[in-house]
């Protein structure tokens, strides 16, 4: 017997422990957790944030967990509200009992209703997981919401090594921002996402907002600075103080490559493969947009980005960007970076259908530093 429940704050512990004990598989595998406090960052993924806690009613122990959020997007072109589901965590007591996840989304479909704000969410699911695609995207399940693959999305992983060469040649100014171009900054990121379907909408007072934004300052940001005006802008967000990502283990040919990996990483240019149960030291590459998705700006953006990441610590330096996204191969070509391939889904409970089948095939671009 399982009972299902909005988590509160005396949750919070067994919610940090659901996150480290089920990583997500993979020839890495990775554990996304939010030490010290669960709770400590949940709106940076939306104004609306819900946990659903599901425990064991005899022993009390958790043994499964799922969060919906809620936030401002662009979809189709128009600002409207949006919802992602994430964090799906079932302990090894539930592995092979598919009634129990059911029953967890019938409290999740509660809580739709509920809140009434979004017809549909989004949720990615690793490419390699493929017993997971199998049985959420499974048309024969009951009282589960549809679930519909739309579109490959990769997280890019760049390795942190050494600097860069810059562009010699450059139209703009590359420096870092200013509080007050804070404004100029979400004016840059509302013109170039608006043309992208689900693209996060994002005010200068959500990017101030230490809730929204935890950690984020307006001197993360570097500004591509082009007739008194951004042209461009990127963040280098560093969120290891309240979420990180935790080599778990890895496959049997990398482990066995790992020592000799390690051994030539300062003559390959790549840092070390940490053991298992260590931090993967990284910061995210976020708020990433270029007018006219424009090649040369994109590079000399990220190089300077780069580079003034060099020395900090940092082994990785991480983005996220959907398989057609018109940028994707400049980055593939220019930074080499290691790449972790999911698929992005739309979900929905029947009163969504319409909304979702009235999506417009504009490419997706998801902020993954607030998912």
């Amino acid at each position: 017997m399982i009972d299902f429940r909005v988590a509160e704050a005396s949750d919070e512990a067994d919610l940090r422990r659901l996150l480290r004990e089920n990583p997500m598989p993979g020839s890495v595998c990775l554990s996304l957790e939010r030490e010290p406090d669960f709770f400590a960052a949940q709106d940076l993924e939306g104004d609306r944030h819900t946990t659903v806690i599901a425990r064991d009613s005899e022993t009390g122990r958790a043994v499964g967990m799922g969060s919906r959020s809620v936030a401002t997007a662009w979809i189709n072109g128009e600002k409207k509200r949006l919802g992602y589901l994430s964090q799906l965590r079932v302990d090894q007591a539930l592995k092979g009992q598919p009634s129990a996840v059911t029953r967890a989304y019938t409290k999740m479909e509660e809580l739709h209703r509920g809140g009434a704000e979004t017809p549909f969410y989004l949720t990615t699911i690793i490419e390699e997981n493929a017993s997971a695609r199998k049985f959420l995207t499974s048309p024969r399940l009951r009282r589960m919401p549809v679930y519909r693959e739309r579109e490959a999305f990769s997280t890019l992983a760049i390795p942190v090594w050494r600097k860069k060469r810059e562009p010699g040649f450059t139209r703009w100014e590359i420096r870092r921002a200013e509080a007050s171009e804070l404004e100029a900054i979400s004016s840059c990121l509302e013109r170039n996402y608006r043309s992208f379907q689900f693209a996060p909408s994002l005010s200068a007072a959500e990017l101030a907002d230490p809730s929204r934004s935890p950690g984020l300052s307006a001197s993360d940001f570097l500004v591509a600075i082009q007739a008194g005006q951004v042209a461009g802008c990127v963040s280098v967000w560093d969120q290891q103080a309240f979420k990180q990502t935790v080599v778990r283990g890895y496959s049997r040919s990398i482990r066995l490559a790992r020592a000799a990996l390690n051994a030539l990483g300062p003559w390959l240019g790549v840092p070390r493969l940490p053991r298992a149960g260590q931090r993967l030291p990284h910061a995210a590459l976020s708020h990433l947009a270029v007018d006219h998705c424009n090649e040369d700006l994109l590079v000399a953006l990220l190089t300077a980005a780069f580079n003034a990441s060099v020395g900090q610590g940092y082994s990785y330096l991480t983005l996220g960007l959907a398989a057609r996204h018109p940028l994707l191969a400049a980055v593939r070509s220019e930074f080499r970076p290691r790449e972790y391939r999911s698929i992005l889904c739309t979900v929905h409970w029947p009163d969504g259908e319409r909304a979702v089948a009235a999506l417009d095939d504009r490419i997706p671009h998801l902020e993954v530093a607030r998912l």
